[in-house]
């Protein structure tokens, strides 16, 4: 996935980026970035919280992960996840929940590295003026085999 310009995360992610060795979480977390850096170009979005943010910003996080095991080396994880917009006027009702809008609308399918993202539920409100949007995506995972007579058999076929 390419990221947009108006895209900003931590060192640490980075380098996991450049190691390819993100997580299901991570590729969340970046979509999400992208996705709403895409609806707000002229705005900065940022993964979790930052000190020193021009207005308007939007920030993307979780508020939670939970994983159920399945049948067959699957796990179904259910993400959690906010995103804030921070606006130039807190006192203007128009501008938070033009964002709360625009951010529900949108926010059905989100492309990403791992396949596409649905959020299927979604709910949004104003806190001190900061226009909220929560919602939950679900991901199945599988589980690659260790077996070494699993992997000596992948090879064979590969040959």
């Amino acid at each position: 996935m390419t990221l947009l310009e108006n895209c900003i995360f931590d060192q640490f992610l980075q380098d996991k980026i450049d190691a390819d060795m993100l997580t299901t979480a991570d590729h969340v977390l970046l979509s999400l970035m992208n996705f709403c850096a895409t609806l707000f170009p002229a705005t900065t979005v940022y993964i979790g919280a930052q000190q020193h943010a021009e207005l308007p910003a939007l920030f993307v996080d979780f508020y939670s992960i939970t994983n159920q095991r399945r049948l067959a080396a699957t796990s179904n994880y259910a993400f959690g996840f906010t995103i804030t917009y921070v606006p130039t006027d807190k006192l203007s009702a128009a501008e938070l929940n033009g964002a709360i809008f625009t951010i529900e609308q949108n926010l059905h399918q989100i492309p990403s590295d791992i396949g596409e993202l649905i959020c299927y539920s979604k709910s949004g409100d104003i806190t001190d003026g900061l226009a909220n949007v929560t919602g939950i995506i679900n991901v199945g995972e599988r589980d690659e085999p260790t077996d070494p007579m699993i992997e000596h058999a992948e090879q064979e076929l590969t040959k």
